[in-house]
């Protein structure tokens, strides 16, 4: 039998009490917080030289990127930061960077420049991507493949881009062009000859013809305010009308008539089955309602109780399946960018019960973990030495796999895993006895680019188990480093960010699943079209496999 660890894995929203970074500091600061980085990206990450062709090509590279810093008399500390994770681009990890804003929200969404951009979104599909949105005069371009911006291939400059922005894989790479093809300064680095006025497009529209399309640089408080008009598009898809409290953060619903198929959706999985399982509350209070824009209610009671909890909602759409005999779960996972990975454990044993408790997670617990002495307390040492036979020392690194143990009855694997879950029913876990809430037929997981960390090890989790994903595949690489992220604050600066300690394996090495872990069902750019590029066309699309009007194999 196995045994479970509840390392966290998140999105930093605790760092939101911190505070945010000084804007303007002396370049000698700059330098020196630098030097301070470089010395704690080499303690803590697993591996911090291989990206770089090894530890001599990583101290000249760290040497270079400090020498510019002085050459261009870097006093900004948002500039300090993209250049730093700039620097950290080589190492393809999405959990080591460092956050200009002093925080990172749950979405994974690359930080973007503040500077003038254009008025153009962009998504990453399976094969390609397309133009979400444009000016009104171009409305018809809308759906348009994006072939190349200023003559330069659009995968040339997808590929260009990993060289200086943060991508696990080719998914992130395309990822970041859709967020950074508006911004000049970001093109810049790529496309040298930029004027920084405008910017053209080529594309190729729904119909096939080709397409040029020039975009003036605009204000970035006018990208802001147009991008927000663009978000409301009424959908086909029913699910995503229904709503729940908190600013729509978790929703769900049944999507037919005859209740057969329910919809649950979750925008990160930071709920208040954190806070109820946490001794930083406040911090991560902080975190939660600046990512929906709100203020901390001053009652403490109450902001905490106004926070959904995943657990609770997941347990009532369940139970409104077993009443109605529903066949079909659809769980979205559409840009979610995640947020601590063992707020999704009590979900998938509601769901499988015992057969979770015992299924064997061979590839995944053979990860790696350092423990750094900074970071980790001589008690927690000492807690873990407790399950080891062999005793840890600082800086060791230990596998998963050494703490498992034996349970003498499947009752006393549950109490364990129950009791250390973070869930806030755990009375109604307890009395389960084992057994699912609720098993429907079906369960499909629905995917995008944006789909990282917690929320994708949920979606892989639920394939293990037998569901089937759906979707565009995830930036996140399953074979990558994670694990037990450690905060840091750079004392002159104040800049803040995180850089892992570990490394996950999820398959085989030579899988090619192993970087881009790619969906059982993938809807391509015809099946977009179809659904006349709706914001929800994934979900339209397995509502017609589910219906038996699309053939899958």
């Amino acid at each position: 039998m196995k045994t479970f660890k509840l390392t966290l894995f998140t999105a930093v929203l605790a760092l939101l009490a911190s505070g945010n970074s000084r804007a303007q500091v002396p370049t000698d600061s700059i330098v020196a917080d630098f030097r301070d980085f470089i010395s704690k990206l080499e303690e803590i990450h697993p591996d911090p030289y291989s990206g770089y062709g090894g530890k001599p090509y990583f101290r000249l590279a760290a040497r270079d990127a400090r020498q510019a810093l002085i050459n261009d008399q870097v006093t900004d500390v948002r500039e300090f930061a993209y250049r730093i994770n700039e620097f950290l681009a080589p190492l393809k990890d999405g959990h080591t960077v460092a956050m200009p804003d002093g925080h990172f929200v749950p979405g994974h969404f690359p930080v973007k420049y503040t500077d003038p951009a254009t008025l153009i979104m962009l998504e990453p599909i399976n094969d390609g991507i397309i133009v979400k949105a444009l000016p009104d005069e171009y409305k018809d371009l809308v759906g348009s493949r994006l072939v190349a911006i200023e003559g330069m291939p659009v995968k040339d400059v997808w590929t260009a881009m990993a060289h200086y922005f943060i991508a696990e894989n080719e998914s992130g790479q395309m990822l970041n062009l859709a967020h950074y093809a508006m911004q000049p300064k970001a093109l810049k680095k790529v496309i040298p000859n930029l004027n920084g006025t405008t910017i053209t497009y080529q594309l190729l529209s729904p119909i096939g013809q080709e397409a040029a399309v020039t975009l003036p640089v605009v204000p970035f408080a006018q990208v802001q305010q147009w991008q927000a008009q663009q978000v409301a598009r009424p959908s086909a898809f029913p699910g995503r009308q229904m709503s729940y409290n908190f600013m729509d953060q978790l929703v769900y619903g049944f999507v037919d008539d005859a209740c057969s198929t329910m919809y649950f959706g979750a925008k990160h999985m930071i709920a208040r089955d954190l806070l109820e399982n946490t001794n930083d509350v406040d911090s991560w209070l902080q975190g939660i309602y600046s990512a929906v824009g709100m203020p901390v209610p001053p009652d403490r009671q109450m902001a905490i109780a106004m926070v959904p909890s995943l657990s609770e909602e997941f347990e009532k759409a369940l139970q409104l399946m077993k009443q109605h005999g529903s066949q079909n779960l659809i769980i979205d996972m559409r840009g979610n960018g995640g947020g601590t990975t063992p707020i999704c454990r009590p979900l998938v044993y509601m769901l499988y019960g015992d057969k979770y408790l015992n299924f064997h997670f061979s590839d995944e617990e053979e990860g790696m973990m350092e423990i750094a002495p900074w970071t980790v307390s001589q008690s927690a040492l000492d807690q873990i030495n407790a399950k080891s036979k062999d005793k840890l020392e600082y800086g060791d690194f230990f596998k998963y796999s050494e703490f498992t143990r034996s349970f003498s009855s499947d009752k006393e694997m549950r109490n364990e895993f129950i009791d250390g879950s973070m869930c806030s029913i755990k009375d109604k876990l307890r009395a389960l006895n084992g057994v699912p809430v609720y098993q429907p037929e079906h369960v499909y997981v629905v995917t995008d680019a944006m789909t990282f960390s917690a929320a994708f090890h949920f979606s892989y989790y639920l394939w293990r188990m037998g569901a089937t994903v759906v979707g565009v595949t995830s930036s996140q690489a399953p074979n990558t480093f994670m694990g037990g992220q450690a905060y840091y604050t750079l004392p002159r600066t104040g800049l803040v960010g995180e850089i892992d300690r570990g490394t996950q394996q999820c398959f085989p090495d030579d899988d090619p699943r192993a970087k881009m872990f790619t969906p059982d069902l993938m809807p391509t750019y015809e099946d977009f079209k179809r659904y006349n590029f709706d914001d929800n066309a994934i979900l339209l699309y397995l509502m017609d496999v589910i219906n038996g009007n699309i053939k899958t194999k």
